[in-house]
C-alpha cells in the first residue's frame, strides 16, 4: 500500500488521513489535466473538494466540460472547520446535475421504486441541519479523531425524503452525505450516520491506493442488506460497522447524551461486525494488504465489540 509506513487498518490516524486525502485529490488535479490541458491546484483547499467538482471532473465527458464551472467551484469556499454545507438551504433549490446523478445511482443501488427518493424541502431540512451541526460539537469532545475524519471527508448534506433510506453517498460525488433522518431521531443517530459515510469515503481512498480482496465480486451474506451482496461490500460493511461500533463505544463509556440510544445501536453493529468478519474469514481470497488489513479487524475487534 503506497502509505506513510502504515499497513492496512482501520484505525483513525490524522497523518494517514491527511496523506491519503491528499493522494485523492492529486488524482482529482491529475485528471482535470488531462481534460482540459491545463494544470490547477487543487490542493490549494485543504479542508475539502466541493462534491460538485468531483463529480464534474470524474462523470461529465470532455465534450461538454465546463472549465469556467470547474475553476468558479473551486475557488468557492468550503464549509468551515467542524461544519458541513446544507445543500437544501440553497435560495433556489433545485436539482444541480451532480444531486440529480447522486439520487439516481442510490435509487439503482438500492433499488428503490421510482419517487421513493426525492429532495427534502428547505424548512424541513433545517432543523436536521442544526442537529448535525450539534453532533458534529459533541463528535469533537467524544472522539477528536473520528471527529477529523468527519469534518476531513465529508462537506455536504443532502437531505432527502425516503421510506427506505437512512443515508448513502456516492464516490462520484465524494464529499457529500444524502440523509433521510426520521423525526424520531436524536444525535446518536446522526453521529452513527456522520462516521457510517466518512468511513464508506475513507475506505473508498484505501481501495485505491491498494487491492485487498482477489475476488471482490463474489456474493456473500451482507450483514447490512438481506440480498447477498459482493464481497467488497462485506468488507465495506465490516469496516464501516467497526468504526461506528468504536465511536458509539466511546459515547457509551463517556456517558454522552441519550446514552440509551448510543447503546442499542452499539447492540446492533458490534454483532453485525462480528458476523461479517465470519464472513469475510470464510470468502475472501486475500491479497497481503487484504491480510494485513483482516489482521487487524481481528486484532481489535473484540475490545471494540465486547461491552
Amino acid at each position: 500500500m503506497h502509505s506513510i509506513n502504515k499497513t492496512p487498518n482501520w484505525e483513525y490516524d490524522s497523518n494517514q488521513l491527511s496523506w491519503e486525502r491528499g493522494v485523492f485529490y492529486n488524482s482529482l488535479k491529475s485528471r482535470f489535466w488531462k481534460l482540459t490541458g491545463q494544470s490547477v491546484d487543487v490542493l490549494k483547499n485543504t479542508k475539502g473538494i466541493d462534491p460538485e467538482f468531483c463529480f464534474e471532473v470524474l462523470q461529465v465527458s470532455l465534450g461538454s466540460l465546463n472549465e469556467n464551472l470547474l475553476r468558479r467551484l473551486l475557488s468557492r469556499p468550503c464549509s468551515c472547520a467542524g461544519s458541513l454545507v446544507n445543500y437544501n438551504g440553497r435560495f433556489d433549490l433545485l436539482e444541480q446535475p451532480w444531486v440529480t446523478f447522486g439520487l439516481r445511482t442510490i435509487e439503482s443501488s438500492l433499488a428503490l421504486e421510482n419517487g421513493d427518493l426525492k429532495l427534502m424541502d428547505q424548512a424541513l431540512a433545517k432543523p436536521h441541519y442544526f442537529k448535525i451541526l450539534d453532533s458534529l460539537e459533541l463528535l469533537r469532545g467524544c472522539c477528536a479523531e473520528a471527529w477529523e475524519e468527519v469534518t476531513g471527508l465529508l462537506t455536504t448534506c443532502v437531505f432527502v425524503q425516503s421510506t427506505s433510506l437512512r443515508s448513502s453517498s456516492v464516490p462520484s460525488t465524494f464529499g457529500a452525505i444524502y440523509i433521510s433522518p426520521k423525526h424520531d431521531w436524536v444525535i446518536p443517530n446522526y453521529i452513527d450516520l456522520l462516521v457510517h459515510e466518512s468511513s464508506h469515503y475513507s475506505l473508498y481512498i484505501k481501495s485505491k491506493l491498494a487491492k485487498f480482496l482477489n475476488n471482490p465480486t463474489q456474493l456473500a451474506k451482507s450483514p447490512l442488506r438481506d440480498d447477498r451482496r459482493p464481497l467488497i461490500a462485506v468488507l465495506h460493511a465490516v469496516y464501516v460497522l467497526v468504526r461506528v461500533s468504536f465511536v458509539l463505544k466511546r459515547w457509551i463509556e463517556l456517558d454522552y447524551p441519550n446514552r440509551d440510544v448510543a447503546s442499542e445501536l452499539y447492540e446492533q453493529y458490534r454483532l453485525k461486525a462480528k458476523h461479517g468478519l465470519t464472513v469475510l474469514h470464510d470468502t475472501g481470497e486475500w491479497t497481503v494488504d487484504g491480510v494485513e488489513l483482516l489482521r487487524n479487524f481481528d486484532k481489535s475487534v473484540g475490545s471494540i465489540t465486547d461491552y
